[in-house]
């Protein structure tokens, strides 16, 4: 016994055929689309897969390692920025790791902070005083200076900013005539002349330096 199709209440075959046909082009359709993003994200699977490989194979990133990480933190000399850079890391590490990282960052903070001292110690011996200030009368200007704890033993700066510097500089060679300024404490205190020059002009416009000139002058009278 042959059965019929049964068509819904009110509606023409060629309108049910037609409207089948409609939802398999949009079946088709969908079809196509989901096949394409398919094979997309198959090739940037293969992409990064190809990264991934050469990256292992890479011996720039194989020297990526904790010692590396830890110098490269404790060689910013501002403290907020190593601060910044060490919670970059600290969310990838256990509570364990983090403790050691921020242990060994400090002793490695100050073993750079000792071998910076000691070149510069190093430096400052080897550096030729010029001759102007290897008279007894400039040495006893300097003198005042060393007891005054603006300049150390061996004539360089004791926690003076550059425009303190100059002024400072400036100070010593009119007491004693000597004219290129610049050029004689420029050398002394490795600074360039043009450098040490524009020091002077900044600390002259600026208020708190008329304190520190009556400062100097105390010294000098």
């Amino acid at each position: 016994m042959k059965e019929e199709i049964e068509m819904p209440k009110g509606e023409e075959p060629l309108n049910v055929f037609g409207q089948l046909v409609e939802n398999l082009q949009v079946l088709r359709a969908e079809f196509e689309r989901q096949t394409a993003r398919i094979a997309e994200l198959e090739q940037q699977n293969a992409e990064l897969r190809s990264e991934n490989d050469q990256l292992r194979n890479d011996p720039w990133s194989s020297r990526v390692t904790y010692d590396n990480v830890v110098d490269q933190i404790a060689s910013n000399e501002d403290a907020a920025q190593r601060d910044f850079a060490r919670k970059l890391i600290e969310p990838l590490l256990k509570r364990t790791q983090v403790n050691q990282l921020r242990k060994d960052i400090k002793k490695r903070v100050k073993e750079l902070n000792e071998a910076d001292e000691e070149a510069a110690a190093g430096e400052s011996a080897n550096r030729e005083v010029p001759a102007v200030l290897q008279t007894a009368e400039a040495q006893e200007v300097l003198e005042r200076f060393i007891i005054s704890e603006m300049i150390s033993e061996d004539l360089q700066p004791l926690h003076l900013s550059k425009a303190e510097q100059a002024l400072v500089a400036k100070a010593i060679c009119e007491q004693l005539e000597i004219n290129e300024v610049w050029q004689v404490f420029g050398k002394l205190w490795n600074i360039p002349p043009e450098s040490f020059r524009a020091y002077y002009n900044k600390a002259l416009e600026q208020r708190k330096s008329l304190k520190f000139q009556e400062r100097l002058k105390d010294i000098l009278d």
